[in-house]
């Protein structure tokens, strides 16, 4: 006997609901390290004012630093957690947010940050900003970061194509 259309659908739809409501456990387990030494396993550290999210990437503004080539505004890979430990904890990521940040180049010539690399809270950083001691004010002269990289060559291609979609119009107009 057929089953009627309605109950065929009902397995895929009840597997659907199932994996997009059910969350996971992390494998993620972190090995105790000083500030001394997440410090020396960085490559920018700095203390900075979550201010927007842009292209992907969280963009601080940047109080003090300890570490690197930190300019007043930095960005950093925006990945909320992952089951490898990589991104920041979800209740970091909000605008206003106050937070340490300990951050390394990626491959791709990004930076980002991991839940063990020592990245979170003002608030919950005290012991790790008295081993840090005091900061440095951010660099005026940064290099640019990849954001505005990114922004620029976007802007440049955006340009390019509307120069050619012109030329092209032209041509058509010409040898009609």
């Amino acid at each position: 006997m057929a089953t009627p259309f309605k109950h065929r659908l009902l397995l895929p739809v009840a597997c659907v609901f199932l994996a997009a409501t059910t969350t996971y456990a992390t494998a993620c387990t972190c090995a105790v390290q000083s500030t001394r030494q997440r410090l020396g396993n960085a490559d920018s550290v700095f203390r900075g004012e979550l201010v927007g999210h842009r292209f992907g990437q969280a963009v601080f503004r940047v109080r003090e630093r300890w570490k690197g080539e930190v300019g007043v505004q930095f960005s950093v890979d925006w990945h909320e957690f992952t089951p490898d430990c990589r991104g920041f904890a979800e209740e970091d990521l909000k605008i206003g947010k106050d937070l340490l940040v300990f951050a390394n180049r990626s491959s791709l010539g990004t930076y980002e940050t991991s839940v063990c690399a020592g990245t979170g809270s003002i608030a919950e950083s005290g012991a790790a900003l008295a081993d840090l001691g005091p900061g440095q004010p951010p660099l005026a002269d940064a290099p640019w970061d990849v954001t505005k990289k990114l922004s620029l060559t976007c802007i440049i291609f955006a340009i390019l194509i509307t120069i050619a979609a012109f030329v092209r119009d032209w041509h058509r107009i010409r040898h009609r």
